[in-house]
């Protein structure tokens, strides 16, 4: 039997000591699993730069997070120094900034740095912008031509370009800078527009956009916008007299029992562009043929033209003035005004008449109404035919196409002339100009016109003779088209055909269109 061994007091708190764990270490925690968490910048936005008008757009895409963003401006890039451009955070909703009045062409970095709410942030790295050039005016363009005027003048005009303020709104250019003919020096042009004087020779303008700096001066346009402009050439219309084939009858309303007596009379209407608003004015001559006798007294101003009777009134086969030779004068095309040939100086009353002179642009157009009267104390119908004639021309515009063979299409009995197609109408209306039909109807006063009257009824309807002249039509009449024989070329025979019961007539008055040096 084995032998029994003893534990002292002292072996057992030895071995009691080497099986049980420390104190200590039933009072350690057990290690982190995790790592504690380390506060990081925000992200950098993303940078892109576009020039505008003097000046740089800087955008940036939204950085999560972001409560806000700030920026400043390296000039030039790689500078040490970089220029705040906000005072304070722009909103996170906030992805441009509009960097304007810079120097047109000039170099810059932009530094954008998104903010978190713990103020961490995060800033990108320099980009590179270039401020643009200032936008040059466009479609740079003739108004207004006032060539016919006695004094022409153009007015130019062109659409502003526009640029941008800090807050990105974009307004439109106010100031320009214009140089050209016509002009001593350059202007500056608080306007759109602007009137030049028409001289001879070929024009040309430019015209450039004015940014303001606030530093003083301005930015402006790099490259003008240009405008050309051929000079027009000036032409003229006169009425160079009239024959008389058959008298015309005194109007049955006043009979005054005396040989004939009749003046010449226009209505023009005359626009520089198709459609455009339009100016009318009408001209008239002195009163030729009989002076009056005892019986009855004319008012002064009468010219004595006529071979009828002792105070010369006009009667068949007369021709005003005397001798008036339709192949004499010609258009001074390319001669000098002391050409022997070219048409006397005009007069507003007497023969040569001027009834219209000016330069006129390819799609401007004169529209003249012309026509003799048969004179009786009494004008009331020639101021009442003034006025509807000015209504006729204002409207017509609107309405037709003047450019269609204007000079050789007036007819009447065969007898070819420049103007719209001129066939009989009856009836209370006008339909060779309008067809709307506006009234022609003249109900009192004694003067009447001849050449106008169609109706066998009587006097009271009429119908109106048209011309219109186009540089086309001109320059066509001044190679002899349509030209009767017998006459020079720009020679126009307006035939003056009365037809009705009463009111008997038939004349021919003699216009000429002339191209001056």
């Amino acid at each position: 039997m084995p032998a029994t061994r003893s534990v002292t007091p002292s072996t057992l708190a030895l071995a009691l000591f080497f099986l049980a764990p420390p104190a200590a270490a039933q009072i350690l925690e057990r290690p982190p699993t995790t790592a504690p968490t380390i506060m990081s910048d925000a992200t950098p936005p993303v940078v892109t730069t576009t020039g505008i008008p003097a000046g740089v757009q800087v955008s940036w895409q939204p950085v999560t997070g972001a409560v806000g963003y700030t920026l400043c401006r390296e000039t030039p890039p790689g500078s040490t120094t970089c220029t705040a451009l906000t005072a304070s955070q722009l909103p996170a909703t906030t992805l441009k900034y509009y960097d304007v009045f810079l120097p047109p062409g000039g170099m810059h970095a932009y530094r954008v740095t998104a903010w978190r709410a713990d103020q961490h942030h995060g800033t990108a790295a320099p980009v590179t912008g270039q401020a643009g050039d200032v936008t040059k005016p466009h479609d740079f363009r003739v108004l207004h031509d006032s060539s016919s005027a006695a004094t022409p003048v153009l007015v130019i005009g062109w659409t502003p370009p526009t640029y941008y303020k800090a807050t990105g709104e974009q307004v439109k250019v106010t100031t320009f800078r214009l140089s050209g003919t016509g002009l001593s020096a350059p202007q500056v042009v608080n306007a759109t527009s602007y009137r030049v004087p028409l001289g001879s020779g070929d024009h040309q303008w430019q015209v450039t956009a004015m940014i303001p700096n606030p530093a003083g001066g301005w930015y402006e346009s790099a490259n003008p916008e240009y405008l050309s402009f051929k000079a027009l050439v000036k032409y003229r219309l006169v009425a160079l007299g009239f024959k008389v084939l058959q008298e015309a009858t005194d109007p049955p309303i006043d009979l005054n029992g005396v040989f004939n007596e009749v003046y010449a009379a226009a209505a023009v209407t005359v626009t520089t562009t198709a459609f455009a608003s339009p100016s009318t004015y009408s001209v008239r001559s002195a009163t030729f043929g009989e002076l009056g006798n005892n019986a009855k007294q004319f008012p002064p101003g009468r010219v004595r033209a006529g071979t009828a009777g002792r105070n010369g009134g006009l009667t068949s086969g007369d021709l005003v003035p005397a001798g008036l030779n339709l192949l004499g004068a010609t258009a001074p095309i390319t001669g000098t005004t002391t050409d022997p040939k070219a048409t006397a100086p005009t007069s507003s009353s007497a023969f040569p008449m001027l009834i219209w002179e000016g330069r006129l642009p390819a799609t401007g157009m004169v529209v003249i109404h012309p026509t003799l009267w048969e004179e009786d104390p009494d004008h009331s119908f020639h101021s009442e035919w003034v006025r509807r004639v000015g209504q006729w021309g204002t409207a017509g515009y609107a309405g037709l196409n003047f450019d269609q063979g204007v000079i050789t299409r007036l007819r009447d009995n065969a007898q070819v002339g420049p103007g719209i197609q001129g066939s009989s109408v009856f009836g209370c209306q006008d339909d060779l100009l309008i067809p709307a039909q506006w009234p022609m109807c003249l109900a009192n006063g004694q003067d009447r016109p001849l050449g106008l009257t169609g109706d066998p009824r009587g006097i009271a309807f009429w119908f109106d003779r048209v011309l219109v002249l186009t540089p086309a039509s001109i320059e066509a009449a001044l190679r002899g088209v349509g030209t009767r024989p017998g006459t020079s070329p720009g020679t126009i025979v307006v035939p003056l055909l009365d037809t009705g019961k009463e009111a008997k007539a038939s004349y021919e008055l003699y216009l000429r269109v002339e191209r001056l040096p």
